[in-house]
């Protein structure tokens, strides 16, 4: 018995396997306001979300503790495995609770649990300042799962890989 041949079954890259470079899962924008004295601060945030397909989510009205007076922040995320994730995937990653613990000065990100075991990790630009929050996004009636519904062109083909 030798080594099994190259080609076929044996060299074939499951759809499990580590992508480096994968762009973002979602993008999301995210305002708050902290009332209270020093550097903590409770009050109110909100959320918009956009996924890789297209897919928009909503969080009028979560909780937050951190950082006094306003703040906002624009970030890329992605989900902690290693393939890219499913409409499916996302939409249950981003319709749920979810708890986010960030810290940012011009540059910053956050740690984001989602219900269940997924965690996802978001960069990009912030107004100086740390947060945790909790949201619970809501789908736009808008969003759409069917099979012409593409906001990544290349989706179509690689959603079958």
């Amino acid at each position: 018995m030798g080594a099994p041949p190259l080609g076929g079954r044996a060299c074939r890259t499951s759809s499990a396997g580590l992508q480096l470079g994968r762009s973002p899962d979602y993008y999301a924008f995210n305002v708050n306001y902290g009332v209270g004295s020093g550097q903590i601060g409770g009050g109110l945030a909100g959320q918009f979300i956009i996924d890789r397909y297209g897919n928009a989510y909503a969080a009028p009205w979560p909780g937050y503790v951190g950082s006094s007076g306003p703040g906002c922040s624009m970030t890329a995320g992605w989900l902690f495995q290693f393939a890219k994730p499913t409409r499916n995937e996302l939409r249950d990653f981003l319709s749920k609770h979810g708890v986010s613990v960030g810290y940012g000065n011009i540059v910053g990100g956050n740690l984001v649990w989602g219900g269940g075991s997924v965690i996802a990790f978001e960069c990009g630009v912030f107004s100086p300042g740390w947060a945790i929050t909790w949201q619970y996004d809501f789908e736009s009636p808008q969003n759409s799962y069917g099979p012409d519904f593409y906001w990544d062109p290349e989706a179509r083909v690689k959603d079958r890989m």
